[in-house]
């Protein structure tokens, strides 16, 4: 849904060139780049869950402040909060799979998720065009803020059956099968 809207809303409400809504997506990868493996790392230390429900709501509220947004600078600070979060949820997702899945499914639990995410990518700017038709930009982030925040909640507490990170293994250590 940003990276549909972004675009629009930041030439035509906004007012920048499209110089800097390129540098804006640059920044946005970037940001992400550093960020994930630093998250990576985090996650199997503290678990997966919490950084997965976090990450959602650092995304809805960097959303809903984009609603507000009135210049350059705080579109910058936004979209990296956004792209934080988006390295948070995506890094700490993919090892929570790998870490309820047994090994002889990884490819398929991996190719479900990946499934899942580009409905959600295609489903998403149709929601969110519907929702600009209607209320405006303004009110489509806070929507879509309020949607993601409600999917952090919902993550957080129908995921709580599952262990929270993966076992601590040494260098000697093996996962075994019957382990899984």
């Amino acid at each position: 849904m940003l990276n549909a809207f972004l675009p629009l809303y930041a030439h035509e409400v906004l007012n920048l060139s499209g110089s800097a809504l390129g540098w804006l997506f640059g920044l946005q990868t970037v940001t992400t780049l550093l960020v994930r493996p630093v998250i990576g790392v985090l996650s199997d230390r503290v678990g997966r869950r919490s950084v997965i429900a976090t990450g959602l709501t650092i995304c809805s509220a960097a959303v809903f402040s984009l609603s507000m947004a009135t210049s350059l600078s705080t579109v910058i600070a936004v979209i990296v909060t956004y792209a934080a979060g988006v390295a948070m949820t995506t890094a700490a997702t993919s090892a929570f799979i790998t870490d309820i899945t047994q090994r002889a499914r990884y490819g398929a639990a991996h190719g479900v998720f990946g499934t899942i995410y580009d409905i959600g990518d295609a489903l998403g700017p149709i929601a969110a065009g519907m929702l600009v038709a209607r209320l405006g930009y303004a009110h489509m982030f806070q929507v879509m803020a309020a949607v993601a925040v409600t999917m952090a909640a919902a993550f957080a507490v129908t995921s709580a059956r599952y262990p929270s990170a993966a076992p601590a293994l040494g260098p000697s250590d093996t996962v075994l099968e019957k382990d899984r």
